[in-house]
């Protein structure tokens, strides 16, 4: 029983509710986001869960149009980490719709060929070109990763201010602070394209075997509850 309800855990993170004040700043800060669209959900989704992640911003496999930002352990955040991680989690949100597509479906979008071919090319760099260590490689990968570097920037500038953010009401810290407000990403250069190849196959082939394994697994915890 123990096992079924951890399986349940790990497919079905529950959804968070957030703060009226912090949905308003998100709403404010990333105005052209359909943020109706977007959940928060306390838990990684199930392939992240060993990771050293505390959060993520991951599409839907399901339904096109959602989006969810997900926390490794929101509760265990201090009420500024919460917000800093959501700002940092919206970032990518955001870069999600400027890039978007008619042709994307699921998690076979152009942020996600973008994410993995950055990060694929990154790695090979370090690892194979510089020889650095594998988990060396790892680190420099995602924290040079440009996705990454527009987003820990934009953080790192709302951070700067949050006890400003903490002291005034948003429409008032927002007008103090207009640089805040996102509009749109920075842009994103495509990588090498032998990397935007291989990220895009990677995308396709989890877009085409997540929706899979977790209807597998969805099956498993409902046959073994009863």
């Amino acid at each position: 029983m123990k096992s079924t309800n951890k399986l349940d855990a790990l497919l079905h993170p529950k959804p968070i509710e957030l703060p009226a004040r912090t949905s308003i700043l998100l709403d404010k800060m990333y105005p052209t986001i359909p943020w109706k669209e977007v959940t928060s959900y306390n838990g990684l989704p199930w392939f992240m869960s060993k990771t050293s992640a505390i959060g993520t911003a991951q599409p839907s496999h399901f339904i096109k149009t959602r989006l969810g930002i997900y926390f490794k352990d929101f509760e265990g955040l201090s009420p500024n980490s919460q917000k800093s991680v959501l700002i940092h989690e919206a970032y990518h949100i955001q870069q999600y719709y400027d890039l978007k597509t008619s042709l994307d479906w699921g998690f076979y979008n152009k942020f996600m060929r973008l994410y993995f071919a950055w990060n694929l090319q990154l790695f090979f760099e370090s690892f194979f070109i510089k020889r650095i260590d594998w988990k060396a490689a790892q680190r420099h990968a995602y924290r040079q990763h440009p996705m990454e570097i527009a987003a820990y920037d934009h953080e790192a500038n709302f951070y700067a201010q949050i006890n400003h953010f903490n002291a005034h009401e948003v429409g008032v810290f927002l007008r103090q602070f207009p640089r805040l407000i996102v509009q749109q990403a920075q842009p994103i250069e495509r990588p090498n394209l032998f990397f935007y190849g291989l990220g895009t196959l990677i995308t396709l082939m989890i877009a085409i075997s997540r929706p899979v394994i977790e209807s597998i697994l969805i099956v498993v915890a409902k046959v073994t509850r009863i």
